[in-house]
C-alpha cells in the first residue's frame, strides 16, 4: 500500500520542542542525582579514610604505652629465702647503722648481703653494709620488739628497688602522666637511663627516654611518640590493685599487690578537628609488689 505524502512527512519529522524540553529536564534531574550521589560517596570515603588514619595512630600510641607499662617494676634479681645456718642478733631495736652479729656467716659475701631486708621479732631492717665475716649493719625500718636473736628460718628478702617510692609506677598530673622504671641491664640498680614515663604535652603523647633525677613528669628528656597528623586531646592513666595476704597474719605483713593499669587515649585528626576518637586499653602488670 503506497504511503501518502502526509504519511511520509510524519515519518520523517523529528522531536517537537516540547519533547526536547522534557528530555532536557529529565536529563538534568538524572545528572544532578548522579552528582549528589558522587558527593555522598566521596564524603563517606573521606570520612572512612580519616577514621582509619586516626585509629591507626592512636592504636600505635596506646599499644606502645601498654607494652612499656607491662614492664614496670621488672628487675634482674629477686626472691625470698630463709635465713641460713645461723641467728642474727640486732644491737638495737631501732635506728640507723644497727649492727647485726651472727653466730656464723649469714651471707657468703658482702655483695650478697647488702640490700636485703631482714624480718623478725616484729620488725624489719635493711642490711646496708658488710662489717665482717659474722657481722653486718642495717637500718631498722620497723622497730624490733627486742634485741633477741632472729633465728634461722626468719625471712631474708631483697625488696625490688624498682617498686620503691620514686621508682615505682606512679600516676601524676591528675592522671595525664605516668612514670615507672624497670631494670634494663638486669643489675638490680636503678640507673637514670632506666626511668621512663608518658605524658600529654601540646597535643602529643611524649615519652621519657633519659635524663638524670627521679621519676617525675618534669625531669628528664621527653620526645613525642604520636604522629603530627594527630592531635591528642586527652590522656588518662588509672591504676587499680588487689592486695593478697601471704602469711595470714595481720594486715601489712607479707603482702603481694597485683595491679591493673588502664590507659584511655582521645585524639582527632589535626587538620580535621571536631571528630574525636577514644581508645581504652587495660594491662595486667607482670611485676607484683612484694612487701615483707
Amino acid at each position: 500500500m503506497p504511503l501518502t505524502r502526509t504519511r511520509q512527512r510524519a515519518l520523517c519529522a523529528g522531536f517537537t520542542l516540547v519533547q526536547v524540553m522534557v528530555g532536557l529536564v529529565i536529563g538534568l534531574i538524572v545528572f544532578g542525582g548522579a552528582i549528589a550521589l558522587f558527593g555522598v560517596m566521596s564524603g563517606s570515603g573521606t570520612e572512612a579514610t580519616r577514621l582509619v588514619r586516626l585509629t591507626y595512630h592512636l592504636r600505635e600510641a596506646i599499644e606502645l604505652m601498654a607494652r612499656e607499662g607491662r614492664r614496670a617494676g621488672y628487675w634482674g634479681q629477686g626472691g625470698r629465702s630463709q635465713l641460713p645456718r645461723c641467728s642474727l642478733t640486732p644491737g638495737a631495736t631501732s635506728g640507723g647503722g644497727v649492727s647485726f652479729t651472727a653466730t656464723a656467716t649469714p651471707f657468703p659475701s658482702a655483695a650478697e648481703s647488702e640490700g636485703y631486708y631482714l624480718a623478725g621479732n616484729g620488725g624489719l631492717a635493711r642490711i646496708t653494709r658488710w662489717l665482717a665475716t659474722g657481722q653486718v649493719e642495717g637500718d631498722v625500718i620497723t622497730p624490733f620488739a627486742s634485741t633477741a636473736a632472729i633465728g634461722p628460718g626468719s625471712w631474708v628478702l631483697r625488696i625490688n628497688p624498682f617498686t620503691l617510692a620514686g621508682n615505682d609506677l606512679s600516676v601524676q598530673e591528675s592522671g595525664a602522666c605516668l612514670t615507672y622504671a624497670y631494670d634494663v641491664n638486669a643489675d638490680a640498680v636503678v640507673d637514670d637511663g632506666e626511668r621512663f614515663g608518658f605524658r600529654l604535652r601540646d597535643g602529643a603523647v611524649q615519652m621519657r627516654i633519659g635524663g638524670s633525677g627521679p621519676s617525675t613528669c618534669t625531669d628528664g628528656t621527653w620526645e613525642a611518640v604520636t604522629d603530627s597528623a594527630v592531635r591528642v586531646t586527652a590522656l588518662v592513666f588509672q591504676v587499680s590493685s588487689v592486695t593478697i595476704d601471704l602469711d595470714g597474719d595481720a594486715a601489712g605483713s607479707a603482702t603481694l599487690m597485683q595491679r591493673l593499669l588502664t590507659i584511655r587515649l582521645t585524639g582527632e585528626i589535626a587538620d580535621d578537628p571536631g571528630n574525636p576518637l577514644t581508645l581504652e586499653r587495660q594491662v595486667r602488670l607482670r611485676n607484683d609488689v612484694l612487701q615483707p
